[in-house]
This record gives C-alpha cells, sequence and structure tokens, in this order.
C-alpha cells in the first residue's frame, strides 16, 4: 500500500507498508513481519514488526538526510523465549532460557560511527543462564593438579558458567568504544551480580562518510 501521511493538499510524504511475510536470519524464523518506510526532504523513516519465538519484536530505524547522515534506532522485545532465540544466534558463546518480559534497545549515531547505546532487559519468571564460553576454561582446571586454589578457581567458573534463577534484570550503557553491562539474577540459593566495563583502544581505520 501507498498513501500520504499526514493529510494534505500536496503529496509530500509517502509511506510504503509491506505485511505478513516472513523472514528467516540465521535459522530464526520471524512471523507476520511487517515493515513501512516513510520518506521526505529531511530523512528516511523505517519501523517493523513481528512474531518471533513466542513473542513480539517491534522498532523503527531514522536516517536523517543532514551534512553527516545522523541516525538513531530503537527496538523492543516482549514476551520472547529466549532459549530458541539464543540458541540459534549464539548458543556457541552463552545460552538463555526463560522468556523476556521486555527488552528495550536504543541507538544514536552517524556514517562514521555509533556513539550511544543503552539497553534495558526483565525478565519476572524462572531461566537458567549457561556462558558456554567458559567451558575452555572449565576443562584445564578439569584436567590440572587439583589443589585448594585449584578446586576454588574450578568451583568459581562452575558457578558462573551455569545458574538458575527466578528473576533477572539488566542493564547496558555503551559510549562509543567503552561501555557498562550490569546484570543481576536473583535465586532460591543466592544472586549472581555481574558488571562488565567494555573498552576496545584497537586503531580503526577512519570511515568515511557515505554519500547517497
Amino acid at each position: 500500500q501507498v498513501w500520504s501521511f499526514p493529510l494534505k493538499d500536496k503529496d509530500n510524504n509517502l509511506v510504503e507498508v509491506f505485511e505478513n511475510n516472513t523472514l528467516i536470519y540465521r535459522h530464526l524464523t520471524i512471523k507476520k513481519v511487517w515493515l513501512s518506510v516513510t520518506y521526505d526532504k529531511e530523512g528516511i523513516y523505517v519501523g517493523f514488526g513481528g512474531e518471533t519465538c513466542g513473542g513480539y519484536i517491534t522498532g523503527k530505524i531514522n536516517l536523517y538526510l543532514d551534512q553527516v547522515y545522523s541516525w538513531d534506532a530503537s527496538a523492543s522485545l516482549t514476551g520472547i523465549n529466549l532459549k530458541p532465540l539464543t540458541g540459534k544466534l549464539k548458543r556457541e558463546y552463552v545460552l538463555v532460557d526463560g522468556k523476556v518480559e521486555v527488552l528495550n534497545v536504543t541507538a544514536y549515531g552517524d556514517m562514521s560511527g555509533l556513539y550511544q547505546t543503552t539497553a534495558s532487559l526483565k525478565m519476572a519468571g524462572a531461566g537458567r543462564l549457561q556462558i558456554k564460553a567458559l567451558d575452555d576454561l572449565q576443562r584445564k582446571f578439569i584436567s590440572a593438579r587439583v589443589d585448594w586454589a585449584d578446586d576454588f578457581g574450578r568451583v568459581g567458573v562452575e558457578s558462573l558458567r551455569d545458574f538458575a534463577f527466578t528473576s533477572c534484570e539488566g542493564s547496558a550503557q555503551l559510549f562509543g568504544q567503552e561501555g557498562t553491562v550490569k546484570l543481576l539474577m536473583k535465586s532460591q540459593d543466592g544472586s549472581r551480580d555481574f558488571t562488565v566495563n567494555l573498552h576496545d583502544y584497537r586503531n580503526r581505520p577512519e570511515k568515511s562518510i557515505i554519500r547517497f
């Protein structure tokens, strides 16, 4: 469908809508996908949504036709089952079993790079976190000679690798190449409170501005 919005005597803002499509990405199937594209002399505005993993994802991307082609984007996931999602996308690193009550992500930047990203996560029900990237470290403790230090390290890795929780909340703030990720998981036997500080100081080639 194509129609004018807002309603005016002169067409200066067109919207194109695509509905009831199916998208497959890395074996992840998103059904009832819709996509709307609006454009005018100020920019291009994209909205999208669809059903996947028992829940719904919706979001928008705005590209502004200024000198640096600045942009902002946001996405929201509700009722998503994380086990099939992480199992199909990142199961070699982390596997999460549980349902997302809400996950919100926003980002800002321009064609030269990313300025800022924020995210918030809430899981009200029970679930399990498995950090499979720690498997190699766990195998080293098992194969090594076990004294009190090795045993302490092995138990610590196991407690981090696999944890069943009754509720989970998280947040993330990224500014360029630095940021902080926080995750708080609670259970009847205790809790896990993760804070990860990210720093990427690798030299990167300068990015040229993309001209349309």
